[in-house]
């Protein structure tokens, strides 16, 4: 089985940084640009059609109640979730079906757009990998066949991540039939134990998909269950490595989002949800040149095509 250097993956990087700045900085802005104008277009067009529905719900000062109404919270939990059901079910019914969609004319084309430019931008960077050099125009060169081969394959990776949370709620009847047995404290030890085992367990599973991406850019015909059986072989005996590549890049880009939302903070007042969507974008623009030539290496490397 093929196998790759973390280090020799980040030195690929760097140097790919070096030589080819301009372009892959370039297509990071033309993708964050794409992610910005898909989370505003339709909430603009919803709003000029007066077809915009707001949804009040704070969650967060619900869970903060005092404790003496601690009792209370999940069937105030309950009654927030049945009023927000309401709402939408009598704005879909009241709302002009025409204009909603249009709307969700609008919501799919943005999105798709924006991951047109994701996959196109792996494909950009397995394109400098192997040819040593490349273009925007690999950036659109992405069929609509694959994008929706990727969602179809994101669709099935999030229920896989989902199945993997459930076995971990599995555990929680375990540890209040064990409570009575074997008394708080132990319970509570073995709890967190098995809760580390079952993270790192599910973790180690998942990251064998993480490659989906660029099997379906660099192989065009395959589908979506091919593909993350193609990201899970390729993974194998490798994904301790892979773990500790994603974490390097998690760090990199959550240090980013941290320093872009203070920035932001500093220079203008702005939502919360604005400050989330502009170190998205920061991440976008400073990572993706980096960390998409790191994936591309391991991913070659894995492939047996590292040069």
């Amino acid at each position: 089985m093929a196998q790759f250097s973390v280090r020799d993956g980040i030195q690929f990087s760097l140097s790919t940084y070096g030589k080819h700045f301009v372009l892959l900085l370039s297509g990071a802005v033309l993708v964050a640009g794409s992610y910005w104008f898909a989370t505003v277009a339709p909430r603009f067009v919803a709003e000029k059609l007066e077809v915009h529905q707001v949804l009040d719900v704070d969650m967060v000062a619900m869970m903060q109640q005092p404790q003496d109404q601690a009792t209370d919270q999940s069937t105030m939990v309950l009654q927030k979730v049945q009023e927000v059901t309401a709402k939408i079910s009598t704005h879909l019914q009241t709302a002009p079906k025409h204009l909603l969609a249009l709307v969700l004319l609008v919501f799919l084309l943005v999105w798709g757009l924006y991951l047109t430019l994701v996959l196109g931008f792996m494909k950009l960077v397995l394109t400098i990998k192997d040819k040593g050099t490349g273009s925007l125009d690999v950036l659109f060169s992405v069929s609509p066949r694959q994008v929706m081969r990727f969602i179809g394959a994101s669709i099935l990776f999030g229920l896989y991540a989902i199945c993997g949370i459930g076995m971990a709620v599995l555990t929680i009847p375990t540890a209040m039939l064990c409570k009575g047995l074997l008394g708080d404290k132990v319970t509570m030890l073995l709890a967190v134990i098995l809760w580390i085992v079952l993270a790192v367990a599910m973790l180690s599973w998942l990251v064998g998909y993480a490659f989906y991406g660029y099997c379906i850019v660099d192989k065009p015909t395959i589908g979506a269950r091919e593909a993350l059986r193609m990201s899970r072989d390729l993974s194998r005996g490798s994904r301790r490595r892979i773990v500790a590549a994603m974490i390097i890049i998690g760090l990199f880009g959550g240090i980013i989002m941290v320093i872009a939302n203070k920035l932001v903070m500093l220079s203008c007042a702005c939502t919360p949800e604005q400050q989330k969507t502009v170190g998205k974008i920061a991440v976008m623009v400073v990572s993706y040149p980096f960390s998409m030539p790191f994936f591309s290496y391991i991913y070659r490397s894995l492939n047996g095509t590292s040069r």
